[in-house]
């Protein structure tokens, strides 16, 4: 079929009809007038009939209905059979403009239906009730519709979409629109997985949503009820690209979230830009092998994304600006507690994001501007955090016990899976604010967590309010353990005279209490207060090559904090009577003039021999075996724990 950008007739309706008259209807031809009064809902009706008929007889591809320039004004709901194709002389000049109840467009056919270069205007204003509304461009085929595209129109005044398709879509595009004035913007229903079907080949691109309110484009699923509930996706290769949504209607803000999919599998978001304020900026859902890269993300108030459990996830490259938060995974706790289902999210990559400032001027409920509560295998690297006004953590791993359950407060692991395999490498975070707080990565609960190579710079004064914060720190906890913090960066520009409790690396303070397998290690604490706050009194905690010279206190441990424990091994042969035998063992962090503490020795230990150990160079401890009896005794070989201490 010939192209639109080829006729140059002075009545583009008579060019097209000479290019194939076959393919081709004018809904003049039938009557209908384009005056804007008269209702032209018989005469375009009889086109559609006549065009869908052609299409199943002819075999011969889709049959064009023609809207000239006018207000074509319908009062009924418009249905399209397959292999029709609705198109304007563009949307600035051709206008169908319905007032029922419902709306205006149902597509109906089971493929090869398009709408393009021309406004749907819906004008029924009625307040509908919680199902109810005018709906744009309504999809009713209950089974799986293929070939839809929409493009290069306008979309408007629909009191609940302006577009919705409910069942199962094959092959469909939505392009090059422009949405506004309604209440909700695109959605797509998962379909019935009992039927076997699923949604795939979804492209929603280049479009614009203006005064859109609730959810401007939207995917649930499997079904309308919940797009959580345990089973597969139901929208296979989605992408959501280049959209430019903003000028939300805040008439009921809790409610707008301009990108919402779910239950998809391979899903791209990318490039678009979410202008707000909303309440969320983008929010994803049980969904695998999903990245979302390139968007511009402003005025998010709750959550920048929001991943709502999930497989594969990949946030790269985006942009949030006056965002609440920017990454924040939800869902956990009626998916795991309340055994609703779903998928915990693991194997996520949040990298190469830009952040600055929440645009808050006021303390909310605590916030963070990445939190993970169950995830594993994460990886959260080379992100620029600059002021995360108000929020309480820039990056924060796990629940404590009293949030997961305030009344009763016990392990975790009876409630919720803690984050495990996590890594925070190489992000750099920045304090300007004065209302930034100092606290940048803190572990509350979790496993195999490792912290390391990330660059803090505090550019502000410390103020005498901060009292025992933690820039990076992990919580003394019954639910943590094996957590790496290593090879950071801490610098302090401003003055810390008022913040004399402050430690650059540490436990939060308290009782000491466990903080199982923390390894502390070849960290770097600039012209901070306290380099090293450390309170654990657990057994095998490791502290070693840090350098905090230059902070107003270096290090500071509790009268008992172990500085470091290390397992070495020792094998000795055959000791002569009242002789003795020295071996030396390698414990990085051994300091000399530090004492030593020596646990019994592991192993095939003889009854007989007397044990002696010290610091005899730095990183060495020398053990020695004597012989206090009258023959000869074989130690054999073992393991010392030698513990180093203040």
């Amino acid at each position: 079929m010939a192209t639109w950008n080829l006729l140059n007739a002075d009545d583009p309706a008579l060019a097209r009809a000479a290019i194939n008259a076959n393919t081709f209807i004018n809904v003049k031809d039938y009557e209908a007038v384009g005056d804007g009064v008269t209702d032209d809902t018989v005469a375009i009706q009889s086109a559609i009939v006549v065009a869908t008929a052609s299409f199943a007889a002819a075999a011969a591809g889709p049959v064009e209905v023609f809207f000239p320039s006018g207000v074509w004004a319908v009062t009924e709901l418009i249905s399209v059979g397959a292999g029709v194709i609705l198109r304007g002389a563009g949307l600035g000049a051709t206008t169908i403009s319905g007032s029922h109840a419902s709306g205006v467009i149902t597509l109906a056919g089971q493929s090869d239906m398009t709408i393009a270069d021309l406004t749907v205007e819906a004008t029924n204003a009625t307040v509908p009730g919680p199902s109810e509304g005018t709906v744009c461009v309504h999809s009713v085929y209950n089974g799986l519709q293929s070939s839809v595209t929409i493009s290069g129109c306008r979309l408007t005044g629909a009191t609940r979409h302006a577009v919705r398709f409910d069942f199962a879509s094959q092959d469909m595009t939505f392009r090059d629109n422009i949405v506004d004035n309604c209440v909700a913007g695109f959605t797509m229903l998962g379909p019935d997985i009992a039927l076997g079907l699923l949604s795939e080949d979804i492209f929603i691109t280049n479009n614009r949503f203006r005064n859109v309110g609730n959810v401007n484009i939207q995917l649930y699923g499997p079904g309308p009820e919940s797009i959580n509930t345990g089973v597969d996706s139901t929208f296979h290769n989605v992408l959501i690209s280049g959209n430019d949504l903003r000028d939300f209607d805040l008439t009921n803000p809790t409610l707008v979230v301009p990108i919402e999919p779910g239950s998809c599998t391979n899903l791209r978001v990318s490039d678009n830009v979410i202008d707000g304020p909303t309440y969320y900026g983008l929010s994803c859902g049980n969904s695998t092998n999903t990245t979302i890269t390139g968007n511009i993300i402003r005025g998010a108030t709750n959550l920048g994304v929001e991943l709502n459990g999930g497989r594969h996830v990949a946030v790269v490259g985006n942009v949030f600006e006056d965002c609440a938060t920017m990454v924040s995974e939800t869902g956990y706790w009626w998916r795991v507690i309340e055994g609703n289902g779903g998928w915990q999210l693991s194997d996520v990559v949040i990298a190469n994001n830009t952040f600055t400032g929440t645009g808050r001027s006021s303390a909310p409920t605590v916030r963070e501007v990445i939190r993970l509560i169950t995830a594993q295998r994460v990886r959260i690297s080379g992100n620029v955090i600059t002021d995360w006004q108000y929020d309480g953590f820039a990056v924060r791993l796990g629940l404590t016990e009293t949030e997961v359950n305030p009344a009763a407060p016990g392990d975790l692991t009876a409630v919720l899976p803690p984050p495990q395999d996590c890594v925070v490498e190489g992000n750099t975070f920045v304090v300007i604010d004065a209302n930034t707080p100092i606290r940048t990565i803190t572990v509350d609960a979790g496993h195999r967590n490792n912290i390391v190579r990330n660059t803090v710079r505090i550019e502000r004064d410390l103020v005498a309010g901060e009292v025992n914060a933690i820039v990076i720190g992990a919580k003394m906890d019954p639910e943590i353990s094996d957590t790496l913090i290593e090879g950071n960066h801490i610098q302090f520009t401003g003055s810390v005279a008022a913040g004399t409790s402050v430690g650059g690396i540490g436990n939060h303070p308290g009782t000491a209490a466990a903080c199982a397998t923390l390894t502390v290690r070849n960290n770097h604490v600039i012209d901070g207060a306290l380099g090293l706050y450390l309170r654990t009194n657990s057994a095998d905690l490791i502290v070693t090559g840090n350098e905090t010279s230059t902070c107003a206190t270096a290090d500071s441990f509790p009268a008992t904090a172990i500085r470091y424990t290390n397992t070495a091994g020792f094998n000795f042969g055959d000791i002569t009577a009242g002789s003795s035998v020295e071996d030396t063992l390698t414990v990085n962090g051994a300091i000399l003039g530090d004492c030593v503490a020596l646990g019994v020795p592991t192993g095939a230990i003889t009854v007989g021999v007397a044990w002696e150990a010290w610091v005899s160079a730095a990183n060495t401890v020398t053990v020695r075996a004597h012989n206090y009896t009258a023959g000869t005794l074989n130690p054999g070989g073992g393991t010392f724990k030698a513990t180093i201490v203040r």
